[in-house]
C-alpha cells in the first residue's frame, strides 16, 4: 500500500475558493464546506503517516550496538525479568548510526529477593540516561484475527523495538539527569507516582490494576487473566476507558469555560456564551494529551470544536443539550487500520 501523492492536495484551494464565493447560498456553502473538511482531513492524516514512516531504523542498524541518549517518555511496564518502557531518542552517540526518535525497549534484569541485590534497574519517566541498545524495525505475526502489533507500534509512534545491552563499553548504561523539565514528563511522572501509592495500599488486592487502569489509563496494570475474562464477558472496551476520559475532562473544561465567558461582556457580544464554552471545550482538550489517559484524543476534541463552530446555535437543542461523537483515535489510526470511532462514547454537553 502507497499513500497518496501530494499533488492531489492542489484540489484544496480551488475548493476553498468556490465556498467562499458560495457563502450566500446555505446548502451549497454547507456541502462544500463539508467537502473542504473532508479533504484537509484526509491530508493530514496522510501527511503525518508520511513524517511517520520516513521516521524508520534502516536495516543496515539492525542488531547492531548503538549508543543513546534520551529520555524515559512513558510508565515503565516491570515484570518478573524484565523492565519496558518507551524512550525519547535525543541524541546518538555512535558515529553515523540513523535511529528513531521514539522507540521501546526492554531491559533484562533479575529483582532483589530475600537480601539479595537485584540486577532489575529502577527507571522513572522524565529521567535522562545513556544506553546501549541493540534494535530491530517492528515486526508482528501475521496470524488471521489475531492482535496486529506492528499496527500497535506504528499507531503509537514505537518506530523500532529493542533491549538495553547489560555489558558496554564507552560509558556503559547510565542515568544522567534525575528529571527533564518538559509538561509531557511531568505528566507521566504524577501518573507513576499515583500508580505507586495505588498499588502501595493495594499490595495483594486483584482489582489493584483495574483500578490503576481507571484512575491513570494504565491499561497495562491488568494482569491477563482479567483481561481474558473481561473479553469473555464483553466488558474489555469498558476497561479502555479513553471515551471516559474525554468525557470527564471535556465536562470539567465546559463548567470553567461558560462560567468564565459569561462573566466577560466583551466575550458574551462576540459569541454566545454556550456556543463560545462548547468550543473551548474542544479546544482546550486538544492542546494538550489527555491527563489520565495518556493516549492521544487531539482529534476527537478538535472534531468537537469543528462541530461547535460549524453548526453554532444548532448545537444548543430544545431539550436543553447538544451532543458530539468524537473519533477514539488519532490521525495515524486510519492508516495503521486502527480506525474505529464509537458511537456511544461521546460529550455531552449540558445547557444550564
Amino acid at each position: 500500500a502507497a499513500l497518496p501523492p501530494l499533488a492531489w492536495s492542489a484540489a484544496l484551494p480551488p475548493l476553498i475558493a468556490l465556498a467562499w464565493f458560495a457563502r450566500g447560498r446555505r446548502w451549497l456553502f454547507a456541502a462544500t464546506m463539508a467537502v473542504c473538511c473532508l479533504t484537509a482531513g484526509f491530508f493530514y492524516a496522510a501527511t503525518r503517516a508520511q513524517l511517520r514512516m520516513d521516521d524508520a531504523l534502516p536495516p543496515a542498524w539492525e542488531g547492531r550496538d548503538v549508543q543513546l541518549v534520551g529520555v524515559i517518555a512513558g510508565l515503565p511496564q516491570t515484570y518478573e525479568r524484565s523492565v519496558r518502557f518507551e524512550f525519547d531518542v535525543e541524541r546518538v552517540i555512535t558515529p553515523d548510526a540513523i535511529v528513531p526518535s521514539h522507540i521501546a525497549l526492554t531491559w533484562w534484569g533479575n529483582p532483589a529477593k530475600d537480601g539479595q541485590r537485584g540486577t532489575q534497574p529502577e527507571i522513572r519517566p522524565g529521567e535522562r540516561w545513556q544506553l546501549t541498545v541493540r534494535l530491530r524495525r517492528p515486526r508482528g505475526s501475521a496470524n488471521p484475527h489475531g492482535f496486529d502489533y506492528e499496527a500497535w507500534l506504528f499507531e503509537r509512534d514505537l518506530r523500532a523495538t529493542g533491549t538495553v545491552r547489560p555489558r558496554s563499553s564507552g560509558g556503559g548504561n547510565r542515568r544522567i539527569d534525575a528529571m527533564v523539565h518538559r509538561p509531557a514528563y511531568w505528566i507521566e511522572a504524577t501518573r507513576e507516582r499515583l500508580r505507586a501509592r495505588i498499588l502501595q495500599a493495594l499490595p495483594d488486592m486483584p482489582y489493584a490494576g483495574v483500578l490503576a487502569a481507571l484512575a491513570i489509563g494504565d491499561q497495562r496494570a491488568i494482569p491477563a487473566d482479567q483481561w481474558q475474562t473481561f473479553t469473555r464477558t464483553g466488558m474489555n472496551h469498558l476497561m479502555s476507558i479513553s471515551g471516559l476520559h474525554i468525557t470527564m475532562v471535556s465536562g470539567l473544561i465546559f463548567a470553567l469555560a461558560y462560567g468564565l465567558w459569561r462573566r466577560s461582556a466583551r466575550l458574551v457580544l462576540r459569541l454566545p456564551a454556550l456556543d463560545g464554552a462548547v468550543t473551548a471545550t474542544g479546544f482546550g482538550n486538544s492542546a494538550a494529551p489527555t491527563v489520565t489517559s495518556g493516549t492521544p484524543a487531539q482529534s476527537g476534541e478538535l472534531f468537537i470544536a469543528g462541530v461547535a463552530t460549524f453548526i453554532g446555535e444548532t448545537v444548543t437543542q430544545d431539550a436543553g443539550h447538544g451532543w458530539a461523537f468524537p473519533p477514539n483515535s488519532d490521525s495515524q489510526k486510519a492508516v495503521a487500520g486502527g480506525n474505529q470511532v464509537n458511537a456511544g462514547t461521546g460529550t455531552k454537553i449540558f445547557a444550564p
